[in-house]
């Protein structure tokens, strides 16, 4: 089993935010927090309280969000902090991991293309957000996705599907 993917069962797959990584940002934001408390200059209390909300909402999100997705024989579920969005797999019109240059080095990012109720979105998911490269995530999508993606990953659709 891949990195970052949990087992549902035979016919799920799931990938979510690390669970350590969750933990350490819990725990940055509330001994940021206490720091705050402490700190002897307003200033520095709101800029240390601001880092270490932000810690603590980044780790409330990420529980919420787990698993990020989740792919069945039917689609994919895509869970963010406030709910899950289901796609079926008529629905999704486009799959590939793009890269792109980050601090320096070659970042993937999984992009999924859905096209639902007349419009068209595009959701992005990165490696922190499901725990594994997004590369591996592809094979797995696309081995779930009953008609398959073409070579290119763009579904077989044809030019701009």
């Amino acid at each position: 089993m891949l990195e970052g993917m949990s087992d549902y069962g035979a016919t799920t797959q799931a990938w979510g935010p690390k669970p350590a990584a969750l933990i350490y940002a819990a725990v940055g934001g509330a001994v940021l927090a206490v720091v705050a408390v402490a700190a002897d200059e307003p200033a520095g209390r709101l800029l240390i309280g601001l880092a270490a909300a932000g810690l603590l909402l980044t780790a409330l999100a990420g529980a919420r969000s787990r698993p990020r997705l989740a792919v069945d024989a039917g689609g994919l579920t895509v869970r963010g902090p406030w709910g899950a969005r289901r796609v079926g797999w008529t629905q999704l019109r486009g799959c590939e991991v793009v890269q792109h240059h980050r601090l320096g080095r070659r970042v993937g990012v999984l992009e999924l293309t859905v096209q639902q109720d007349d419009r068209e979105s595009l959701l992005l998911l990165t490696k922190a957000e499901l725990g594994t490269d997004p590369e591996d995530v592809l094979w797995v999508v696309q081995g779930f996705r009953p008609d398959r993606f073409g070579a290119d990953g763009s579904g077989g659709d044809g030019p701009g599907a």
